[in-house]
């Protein structure tokens, strides 16, 4: 499908009866850590979807004690190439496999380097008293380099840096001569009447939306398909070009407001001190006073003091 003829419409949406959670998690290393996770949303009103990246060394026994009382189904392992469209196709691969098993209230996407600031009873109770609310992130304002990720045509993603691999290097490189070219013959993939939005790309969503993601998964493919950090855009131009605007926690705040929009999505993050900032020990505090749901991200090889500190305070709550 040509991208200048997608149509963001929404298609009748399934009720949903369950009163259960979905958790989908994206992990691809820290496996002890993974485990800690899984701990801490292991409650018989939750079932967790988990992919493991193709590339990792992972052994399932790792986590055959973590989870309890909830369902853990694992999902078909892909290799997730930084900036490209691998990431979207995991987030759907989860919601899809998700969706088909039953309808859940809410799916909250995680990584594997996220953990809970709050209790599951707690964050029942906040969703339960929001039902029908989405708590996706969205930033206000969008850059140039931001709707190039989508009006260009990214032939051969890579990660630049120089701890990136030399290959890496290269197709960054390489992919930067051939936007360079798009711009001078003003190429253009989308439809001007489609605005495009950028967020993080971890949520908290109704069953309702959910449904009609997996409905319209062929047209976010192929508007993802050549796109550049695409998970990071395709949510929340969905939603910004349809419906489900109205039903973002906060939306009067973004159209009126600089205001970030981490905190719409109710995840604890710091893009001022990171991409984003690792939390430490001495955050605990910060960590322990919020009033977000879910914070990120944590790293057990960098301070493995404040992951058994968030995990030492859950268990005795």
């Amino acid at each position: 499908m040509d991208v200048k003829q997608l149509n963001w419409k929404n298609g009748q949406i399934r009720g949903v009866d369950m009163d259960k959670h979905a958790y989908l998690v994206i992990a691809h290393d820290r496996f002890d850590q993974l485990a800690l996770l899984l701990k801490m949303i292991d409650d018989s009103r939750n079932d967790i979807y988990l992919h493991i990246d193709a590339r990792a060394d992972f052994d399932p026994q790792l986590l055959n004690n973590s989870v309890k009382q909830s369902k853990l189904i694992y999902v078909n392992r892909r290799k997730v190439r930084w900036g490209s469209s691998d990431q979207v196709k995991t987030e759907l691969d989860l919601l899809r496999s998700s969706v088909k098993a039953g309808g859940y209230k809410y799916y909250h996407l995680l990584s594997g380097h996220d953990l809970p600031i709050q209790t599951q009873d707690t964050i029942h109770a906040f969703f339960k008293e929001r039902e029908g609310v989405n708590f996706v992130s969205f930033v206000p304002k969008i850059s140039g380099d931001d709707m190039e990720r989508v009006s260009l045509y990214h032939l051969c993603t890579g990660r630049r840096g120089r701890q990136s691999p030399f290959w890496e290097n290269a197709k960054s490189i390489f992919d930067a001569l051939i936007c360079a070219i798009e711009r001078k013959l003003r190429i253009n993939r989308i439809d001007k009447t489609i605005t495009i939005c950028k967020g993080a790309n971890w949520f908290s969503i109704t069953g309702d939306l959910a449904c009609d993601l997996v409905r319209h998964e062929s047209e976010i493919l192929d508007f993802c398909k050549y796109g550049f950090c695409c998970d990071e855009i395709f949510l929340q131009t969905y939603i910004w070009n349809s419906k489900w605007r109205s039903s973002v926690f906060h939306i009067a705040e973004l159209e009126t407001s600089s205001h970030e929009g981490i905190s719409n999505s109710m995840r604890l993050i710091d893009w001022n001190r990171g991409k984003p900032y690792t939390w430490r020990i001495q955050d605990k505090t910060e960590l322990r006073d919020s009033n977000m749901l879910f914070a990120r991200k944590f790293d057990i090889n960098i301070d493995e003091a404040i992951v058994h500190q968030i995990f030492e305070w859950y268990s005795h709550s």
